[in-house]
């Protein structure tokens, strides 16, 4: 049997060492895999897309125009140009000086001359060469430490006001009061990055910024690919760190209840073999390894302790009271090992409801931790046995006396002289708790955002705090208008995009908008008063002109906005939301702002991730709730038939309803808003709390059946099964509170809002449960089926 099971675990261990990981969070959150792929082919037709951008930036304070600090953001800007993930680095040293990108139209006759020429379609040459002659800051001050000079600090206040006044792109990378810069970086696709080069270009940037001695006051970093690098350092930390700590101590606790190191080894071999049946099958399906798979190990190694623990306790409970070896495990199997494939179905089913939420990510976390589920139930049903029979053999048998726990039984004592003193007001109070945390829940929404998994004090938080408030945000929504050029460009065109853009500043959260027409409307109105009132150019050759001018230098970003070889342009529009359902719901608000000010005139679609992963987690979260329903009546249903009664079937639902409830109720104290991967918290709440109640409803029906009434029958429960059930609760709250020390809330969760359900769920068969069968069961004798 034990070959059997290694030769089983070798393909399992070969996917793993093989499977690829999927590097995008975007594509995590997807469900078709062809959309995302259309979305990053619309990506490549344009520069600066929002998803590929990195923005860094620090805060030097009345230094930052500084000769010193200047210089020193040129340098460190040209270091991150020779890293190989870079495409470019824009940074304040490559703006232009002001007096130079406006040198055809220092004078009146000579903005004039321009304005005639550009109206009839012809761009000067003289006018061209002047704006290809570009001279940007770094060659300034280079110049001025040839001639051994320094930049003077009123040279400093007229070089930034200037800056910010005549140049659109200085708006964007220089902070209004003049103390904060930002380094925009475009790296290479973020689908050509793997998780461990995600890591190293947050670290790389960091490190670079920091040897050039910027960012004394902070060092602010954010984007798609940093965010993706944080959330990736956390699970190496959950892997390589905190999951260790809480196998550690679930092994601690383990062997304090059986005194067995060969107790511990035997657990945690079978549920690392578990783990790998799982996680191998999940890959061998679905393909990818995905983000969410790192937390599989975790949910495997918690469930396959705790079917090992109510097994060998059954065992030692009987080698207790006097059983030998043989009819202990007889018995084990009998009185327990039928509530433990009853718990394992449940919980696979829990799991295996994830199949139906539409995203392959969480796809593959529901079918791989069933998969773990059902091989940890089947490995002890096989293996324990192999495994006692060895120990008795060699005269080591675990004895009774090694699982008493006097405060356990104290516990458990407690609670049951409560539920059977006063049952009617445990219950009423328990209702009241449910409609309490049902009304508060109600008022959650589920939403998430990146930003907001990591702690306050993280550079993921503190970077979209800074970048919100002293840039108005960092993310885009885009808009691609798609037509002939020839239509794009005509007059009345351009004023439907600057209405759009009118009505788009409208909404509170949206701080600038960046079109063709925007750029065509600055460069016109310097023109004053030789051109249009309202910046828009007379016709459609007017407008090329003025485009193939501004391109000689591309000075005002026009690559960004117009494709090569497409006919299409875009729209950028700047916003302070970071959450996706929050982008999802502004960028519908600005879908109808189109409608409104194109009216069916041009032709235009949404583009970039914000939107595809908002619509996408709005059908997440659906498929949640609907996984959610179908499993928690598929629970009930088997529990009704593994049980073999309707009514401890219905008995069973509010004390599994009240760890869920309360979740929710907690959560509300704190958010408003929550991200949704507290479902995950939910689904394992809901499986653990289901198998604590199964183990109790399944001896208590064995003791009822001996012919005690139901106090006694509860007693003796208790002094079973619900101690075992304060120990499981123990040692998996101990395994799990290593998490509550990770910086991203996703993890957290599982060490503070977990261990908070699985105390509820204690709570609700120690004390609401007994209390529901002293009502339900009225003192009753009955005849005894068995003497055993």
């Amino acid at each position: 049997m034990l070959g059997l099971v290694a030769l089983l675990t070798l393909p399992s261990i070969w996917a793993l060492s093989t499977a690829e990981f999927s590097t995008s969070v975007v594509e995590s959150f997807v469900d078709r895999r062809a959309d995302y792929l259309e979305a990053m082919e619309q990506e490549r037709k344009y520069v600066s897309n929002p998803d590929s951008l990195v923005w860094l930036g620090t805060d030097e304070g009345d230094r930052l125009f500084s000769h010193a600090t200047l210089s020193s953001i040129a340098h460190c800007a040209e270091q991150m140009r020779q890293l190989p993930y870079v495409v470019r680095v824009i940074c304040i040293t490559d703006l232009d000086v002001p007096a130079s990108p406006v040198g055809p139209m220092r004078s009146v006759t000579s903005r004039a001359a321009l304005s005639a020429s550009l109206r009839q379609g012809k761009i000067p040459a003289e006018a061209r060469e002047q704006l290809a002659r570009r001279r940007p800051i770094s060659e300034y001050l280079q110049a001025l430490e040839e001639r051994k000079r320094e930049l003077l600090p009123e040279q400093s206040q007229l070089l930034r006001d200037k800056l910010r006044s005549s140049n659109p792109l200085a708006r964007r990378i220089i902070a209004a009061d003049g103390t904060s810069h930002v380094m925009l970086l475009e790296l290479v696709e973020t689908g050509l990055l793997s998780p461990p080069e995600q890591i190293d270009i947050t670290r790389e940037l960091n490190r670079l910024v920091a040897e050039n001695g910027l960012g004394g006051r902070g060092i602010f970093l954010t984007g798609m690919v940093p965010l993706q690098g944080f959330a990736f350092s956390q699970i190496n930390q959950v892997l390589w760190s905190l999951l260790p700590i809480g196998g550690l101590l679930i092994a601690v606790s383990v062997f304090v209840v059986f005194r067995r190191l060969e107790v511990i080894l035997f657990t945690l071999s079978l549920a690392a073999v578990a783990i790998c049946w799982g996680i191998g099958s999940g890959i061998v399906v679905y393909g990818k390894f995905s983000v969410l798979m790192a937390a599989v190990p975790l949910m495997v190694l918690v469930i396959a302790t705790a079917d090992v623990i109510h097994l060998l306790s059954s065992y030692t409970a009987e080698r207790g009271h006097g059983a030998d070896h043989e009819t202990a495990v007889a018995r084990m199997f009998k009185q327990v090992g039928g509530a433990c494939v009853l718990t394992s179905l449940t919980t696979f089913v829990g799991f295996a409801s994830l199949v139906m939420v539409p995203s392959n990510t969480i796809r593959q976390f529901g079918f791989s931790t069933a998969a773990g589920v059902a091989s940890a139930l089947l490995l002890s049903v096989l293996l324990i046995p192999i495994f006692l029979q060895w120990l008795h053999n060699r005269g080591k048998a675990i004895a009774g006396q090694a699982v008493a726990s006097a405060s356990a039984e104290r516990i458990a004592g407690c609670c049951l002289g409560w539920a059977l003193a006063r049952p009617k007001t445990v219950v009423l109070l328990t209702i009241c708790l449910l409609v309490v945390c049902a009304i508060r829940s109600t008022g959650l929404t589920l939403d998430p955002d990146l930003t907001k998994r990591f702690s306050k004090r993280h550079q993921a938080s503190t970077s979209a705090d800074f970048f919100i408030e002293r840039f108005g945000g960092f993310n885009s929504l885009e808009f691609v208008i798609t037509g002939p050029r020839e239509h794009t460009f005509a007059p009345d065109s351009l004023r439907a995009m600057l209405h759009f853009g009118e009505l788009c500043k409208q909404e509170p959260t949206v701080k600038s908008v960046v079109s063709v027409a925007e750029v065509i409307r600055e460069f016109l109105t310097r023109l004053k008063p030789y051109d249009n009132s309202d910046g828009v150019p007379e016709s459609v050759k007017h407008t090329s002109a003025v485009i193939g001018l501004l391109g000689s230098a591309d000075s005002a970003g026009l690559s960004a906005l117009l494709p090569d070889g497409h006919d299409e342009t875009r729209i950028l529009i700047q916003v302070e939301e970071t959450s996706y359902m929050k982008l999802l719901e502004l960028s519908e608000k600005l879908d109808q702002h189109a409608q409104t000010a194109f009216g069916g005139r041009l032709s235009y679609s949404e583009k970039g991730a914000a939107p595809l992963v908002g619509r996408a987690v709005r059908e997440i979260i659906r498929g949640h709730l609907d996984g959610f329903i179908f499993c928690f009546t598929a629970i009930i249903v088997l529990i009704v038939v593994g049980i073999r009664s309707w009514q401890l079937g219905w008995i069973s639902i509010i004390p599994n309803l009240l760890p869920l409830l309360t979740l929710g109720g907690l959560i509300s104290l704190s958010y408003e808003s929550v991200d949704s991967d507290i479902l995950a918290v939910a689904t394992l709440g809901l499986g653990l709390a289901v198998d604590d109640t199964i183990h109790f409803m399944s001896r208590f029906k064995i003791e009822l059946s001996r012919g005690v009434d139901v106090a006694e029958a509860l007693v003796c429960t208790m002094r079973h099964t619900g101690v075992a059930i304060i120990r499981t609760t123990l040692i998996l709250s101990l395994g799990f509170l290593p998490f509550a020390l990770s910086g991203y809330w996703s993890i957290r969760m599982l060490g503070t809002y977990l261990v908070g359900v699985l105390f509820a769920a204690l709570l609700a068969d120690l004390l609401v449960l007994p209390a529901l069968l002293k009502i339900a069961y009225r003192v009753r004798p009955s005849t005894p089926k068995t003497a055993d």
